[in-house]
């Protein structure tokens, strides 16, 4: 039984730059890193330029810690005080459901 808990920050538009400045200040190291232009390349969804450079969805491994994080869709308003989510992982299917129903 192991449960793992992470935050998951939705951020403004500086994915990137959380990116960097999680690297640099903390030796963050990435294992996953999306762009929002590589997730949504063979579908009808119309972007500019800019936007496909926005992180889809990144995960950076901080010690012995994970932090998730995206950019906020360029089609949603951001809201202040609704950018912080918590994940919680688990590997048992069972402890999974009690958490959850």
């Amino acid at each position: 039984m192991s449960i793992h808990v992470c935050p998951y920050l939705r951020v403004k538009g500086n994915g990137n730059e959380v990116i960097q400045f999680n690297q640099q200040a903390l030796n963050a190291e990435i294992l996953s890193l999306q762009f929002l232009g590589e997730m949504l390349e063979n579908t009808h969804f119309a972007m500019s330029h800019e936007d496909k450079g926005l992180v889809g969805y990144a995960t950076l491994k901080i010690g012995d810690s994970i932090l998730m994080l995206l950019d906020t869709d360029p089609s949603q308003p951001y809201q202040r005080g609704n950018h912080v989510r918590i994940c919680i992982t688990t590997t048992d299917v069972e402890e999974s459901k009690q958490i959850f129903d």
